[in-house]
């Protein structure tokens, strides 16, 4: 049974529409459980929600064969990764419903179908398209929320949230809310959720995931120089600053989707991966004013569809890279103690794009502009 606890003993919060302080706003999800107290592997995806738009069935139902050709050829390759080595539970950085968040009920049922070809519990939080792409309203993004809380092994029912899983403890940070709002950068209830983040003392590992980079080599680039449809329209300057000064110097590993790629960074220690490449596939972008001073430099980019696998134990957190095309191809581990990560190989990249873009635009719907 799911169980919401509200982590923050403050007074209720409402900014400008924004009511933080419930149970949808943040959220202590409790314990996921794992094979080992002392270990937990799980599968980063992101960007899974591509479907067809309209169900094909004769009654209009949503089938498999409505979800994207991409996403079922990852979540067969998740399915015979998980079966040699059990995975606990899979975590999906976002972008969780193309074109526009839960719209309609085949929106609802696709997302379910999702769920099931993962076989797995999975962990989400929501992405730009989860607000719908352009114009992002609350009330869509609360419309998955509730959706996430009826879906059977579906989590992550609130725009932050934590969670335990054996050595680790996972906080789910909806990006959104900076990126598109910076103005909640203020917010006191925000400001105490990401400073309980860095009060954390557990002696677990300590992982954050959002939608949103924090570096990349791809078309949408850097926190704080984002580009959409290949302008400036939201930079994520508040977002930047929060996960550098924040979330940055409070984990050990920050998950992200938002560019269609598998990429790997090491910030002062903090490993910093971008795993969006689950359904769409994008190449390398072309602005250089995409990318934040002093940034570090990838330690692995591959243009190409995938996922990635992290093991945890009480001692060791690794992070392992599969695209479809090379199978496990690139591995980051960080030990207790350790100021870096090591890459047992050295550094791989590749900046050639190594995928077909194509996949299934909504039917019905005009795709318009996405902003990624």
């Amino acid at each position: 049974m799911k169980t919401v606890l509200l982590s923050l003993l403050l007074s209720g919060c409402a900014h400008r529409g924004f009511d933080l302080h419930t149970p949808t706003g943040q959220a202590d999800l409790g314990q996921q459980p794992t094979t080992s107290p002392d270990e937990a592997r799980f599968v980063v995806l992101g960007d899974i929600g591509v479907w067809a738009g309209e169900g094909s069935g004769p009654d209009g139902s949503v089938g498999r064969a409505d979800l994207s050709a991409a996403f079922l050829a990852v979540a067969d390759r998740v399915q015979a990764v998980c079966a040699e080595r059990t995975c606990d539970f899979a975590v999906v950085a976002g972008d969780n419903l193309y074109q526009n968040g839960v719209e309609t009920e085949g929106d609802a049922a696709a997302l379910r179908l999702m769920v099931a070809e993962l076989g797995m519990p999975v962990w989400f939080v929501l992405g730009n398209h989860d607000w719908h792409p352009m114009r992002p309203v609350l009330a869509t993004a609360r419309t998955e929320l509730e959706l996430l809380r009826e879906v059977p092994d579906a989590h992550g029912e609130a725009h932050f949230w934590k969670m335990e899983a054996g050595p680790v403890v996972l906080w789910g940070l909806d990006s959104n809310l900076l990126v598109r709002f910076g103005h909640l950068s203020e917010d006191r209830w925000m400001d105490a959720f990401l400073r309980q983040m860095g009060a954390e003392r557990s002696g677990r590992w300590r992982i954050a995931m959002a939608h949103h980079t924090w570096f990349s080599d791809g078309p949408h680039g850097d926190a704080g120089h984002y580009l959409d449809v290949g302008r400036r329209l939201w930079p994520g300057a508040e977002w930047a600053a929060s996960l550098e000064d924040q979330v940055g110097p409070s984990v050990d590993l920050y998950l992200s989707g938002h560019d269609h790629s598998l990429q790997f960074f090491d910030h002062h220690g903090t490993g910093v991966l971008v795993s969006g490449a689950s359904a769409k596939c994008s190449g390398p972008g072309s602005r250089e004013d995409r990318f934040a001073d002093g940034r570090p430099d990838a330690a692995m980019t591959r243009f190409a569809r995938g996922f990635a696998i992290v093991d945890a134990s009480t001692e060791t957190l690794a992070v392992t890279f599969h695209s479809l095309a090379e199978g496990p191809f690139f591995t980051a581990i960080r030990g207790r103690g350790d100021d870096v990560w090591t890459l047992p190989d050295g550094p791989s990249v590749d900046t050639e794009r190594r995928c077909d873009p194509a996949w299934k635009k909504p039917a019905g719907r005009p795709p318009g502009p996405t902003a990624g």
